[in-house]
């Protein structure tokens, strides 16, 4: 008979939850030494990869993705797994176990935290400007580094319609990816393309999302890429009142612009 704990429990159960952690971080522990063990290979495969082939999006007609690109070796490998948030690296390559102390939250109600920024750029002595990234591009060899100059030319190219197209554009608030993580570090929060949400948003988040696309096709010829902030749940549970950020990446350089938030109802925040 299993002996009792001064609070009630045995133990042998106690003795077992220990033994059945221990078996999880060992197991957790091989997989992350895999990881780490083929994201070389990963990489080089990445780098030899014809810079001519086209992606999904690519084929589609749509913007340079900053933020995939950016991220595209750890988004690939290791996102939303509970190897990122619930381990950690040490100095000798050991796995630790890491508390996620990140506060549960609905979206909406911190959209205050979600620090915005004025327009961060100009439209001055853009002609030069191109010139310059067009240099560098030609100077480079590696293929993700290659692909950012051209989407960040592309934008500044897109700059010389922005007077044109400036009161659509400037109703919505803008933010970084700096920003967006401090958030995302602070409440249990996920962010990822809208792509899945689109189903289930309501009528007036697809057309908000569509009028961004129908200026934004007339300012470059492409197709914005949308992003939304939301619980974990939500982007498994979809079937559910879903209550995320939506925001898109501006088509006149590497940064965001907020379209709204909503919870049983869509909020513009231009019409806050």
């Amino acid at each position: 008979m299993a002996t009792k704990s001064k609070k009630g429990k045995s133990a042998e159960g106690i003795f077992f939850g220990k033994k059945k952690q221990k078996k999880e971080i060992k197991k957790a522990e091989e997989m992350m030494q895999m990881y780490l063990k083929y994201i070389p290979k990963l990489r080089k495969i990445m780098r030899d990869q014809d810079e001519n082939e086209l992606t999904e999006k690519e084929v589609e007609n749509g913007m340079y993705d900053f933020y995939k690109k950016a991220y595209e070796v750890t988004e690939n490998t290791f996102a939303n797994s509970e190897l990122t948030t619930n381990f950690s690296v040490n100095s000798l390559g050991h796995l630790a176990v890491k508390p996620d102390n990140r506060q549960e939250i609905k979206p909406i109600t911190i959209m205050n935290e979600l620090e915005t920024i004025p327009t961060p750029f100009t439209c001055e002595n853009l002609d030069k400007k191109i010139s310059v990234l067009k240099d560098k591009t030609k100077l480079v060899n590696q293929r993700y580094a290659k692909e950012q100059l051209k989407g960040l030319t592309k934008r500044l190219e897109n700059r010389k319609k922005y007077k044109k197209y400036f009161k659509f554009y400037n109703q919505f608030p803008n933010t970084t990816d700096d920003k967006i993580d401090k958030l995302l570090e602070k409440y249990k929060l996920v962010m990822k393309e809208s792509h899945i949400f689109v189903p289930v948003f309501p009528d007036d988040a697809i057309q908000i999302m569509k009028e961004y696309k129908g200026v934004t096709e007339k300012v470059c010829g492409e197709k914005p890429v949308f992003y939304v902030i939301a619980e974990h749940k939500d982007f498994v549970k979809k079937e559910e009142k879903l209550d995320p950020i939506l925001l898109v990446q501006s088509p006149f350089g590497f940064f965001w612009q907020i379209l709204g938030a909503w919870d049983k109802e869509i909020l513009l925040l231009h019409e806050l």
